[in-house]
């Protein structure tokens, strides 16, 4: 009898000990891609269950474009969870269930053997229960690391938690504007875009935003967009100007660099 349970316990280590590695390997592997963009399974359900909203395909592939970097987070969790249940039962093999309530009225040796004449059904409820346990405690603690560090930057802001919904591939760059601009200085945004107005003027808060609704002429240049500027009466009672093209969002790998241009200097 010792010996059988001997050797269940270790197969059952040498099974904890494979699983392990391969989700902790597959986690690394799919934290590579940038999305999935396709799962056969979900394909056919949405084939017999078809969408009833009415998406332009514009929004169809911002929609899609949603969806595929949350497919890979959600793989990404489930392998990191499978990882940490093994690893922590590998560990401590007595966090295992004993029973259909997670309890045994058996002690010392014969609890341990009650638990490995168990089978495998109880083993792998425990690597999921302790798996999204972990899982839990990490994304916890990740969470109040960055909220502390922002807070310690004084960058915390509802635009910081929502902005890659909002801005999708504008979220660098807008970032980027808001660390160049001081708080106590004034930006006047130009331009008519008004879905770039209200993300810019949304994460450019606190500082003074002043708004300049005409289209900036194609050919004009940094020194005549600065000469402008600087005949302008907006925000001359501040620190510091700046003035932004909001046109620069729509130039794509442009942007970086015509980004805000301080006004007085």
């Amino acid at each position: 009898m010792t010996t059988r349970l001997g050797n269940q316990r270790l197969l059952r280590q040498v099974v904890l000990l494979v699983l392990a590695v391969a989700c902790a390997t597959g986690a690394v592997i799919v934290s590579r891609v940038d999305g999935i963009d396709s799962v056969p399974l979900l394909d056919s359900w949405r084939g017999k269950h078809p969408d009833v909203r009415t998406l332009s395909p514009a929004e169809r592939d911002a929609f899609d474009g949603l969806l595929a970097p949350a497919r890979r987070d959600d793989l990404l969790f489930l392998l990191v969870g499978l990882a940490a249940g093994c690893t922590l039962l590998l560990w401590n093999e007595r966090w295992a269930r004993t029973g259909p309530a997670g309890t045994s009225t058996a002690t010392g040796h014969g609890a341990e053997d009650a638990r490995a004449d168990r089978g495998w059904g109880p083993l792998f409820v425990s690597v999921m229960v302790w798996g999204a346990l972990a899982l839990g405690v990490w994304r916890v603690a990740a969470s109040v690391s960055d909220q502390r560090e922002a807070a310690v930057r004084a960058r915390w802001t509802l635009s910081d938690d929502a902005l890659h919904v909002v801005a999708g591939p504008l979220e660098d760059t807008l970032r980027a504007w808001r660390d160049t601009v001081p708080e106590d200085e004034a930006v006047i945004l130009v331009g008519t875009n008004q879905f770039l107005w209200n993300i810019t003027a949304w994460v450019l808060y606190p500082r003074p935003i002043y708004p300049l609704l005409h289209e900036v002429p194609p050919g004009l240049d940094r020194a005549a967009m600065l000469d402008l500027a600087r005949q302008l009466p907006h925000g001359a009672e501040h620190p510091g100007r700046w003035i932004v093209d909001l046109a620069a969002l729509e130039g794509g790998d442009d942007a970086q660099t015509r980004g805000p241009l301080r006004v007085d200097e």
